[in-house]
C-alpha cells in the first residue's frame, strides 16, 4: 500500500480497531496495517542500511512488528486509549527489532 493505493484510510479509532481485531474480525487487522504499514516501512529503511542488506531490510522488519503486535494484540497484551493511537507502540517495537537486528 502507498500513496497510489486507492484504498481509502481505515475508519474508526485504533482502540476500536483493536477491539475488533480481538473479537476475531481479521478485516480489522487488514485496516490496522494499511493504517501504520507505510509509516512503519518509512522508518524502517532509516536504519536498514545497505551494510545490514545480507542480512535483513525494512519488509523483514515490518513483518516482525505486526508479527509480534497482533500475537500481543490476541492475548491482550496491548491495549489502546479510546483517542489514543498505536503508531508509539509499533514504532517502539520496530526500533527494538532493528537493535536486535543489528547488535
Amino acid at each position: 500500500f502507498g500513496p497510489s493505493d486507492p484504498t481509502p484510510p481505515p475508519a474508526g479509532s485504533d482502540a476500536t480497531l483493536l477491539r475488533r481485531y480481538r473479537s476475531g474480525d481479521e478485516a480489522a487487522a487488514a485496516d490496522i496495517y494499511r493504517r501504520y504499514a507505510h509509516r512503519l516501512r518509512t522508518l524502517a529503511r532509516q536504519y536498514c542500511t545497505p551494510a545490514y542488506a545480507g542480512r535483513f531490510d525494512a519488509d523483514d522488519v515490518i513483518q516482525s512488528v505486526f508479527r509480534a503486535f497482533f500475537h500481543g494484540a490476541r492475548h491482550r497484551a496491548y491495549d489502546v486509549p479510546p483517542h489514543g493511537e498505536l503508531w508509539g507502540l509499533l514504532m517502539v517495537l520496530a526500533l527494538n527489532k532493528v537493535r536486535a537486528l543489528v547488535g
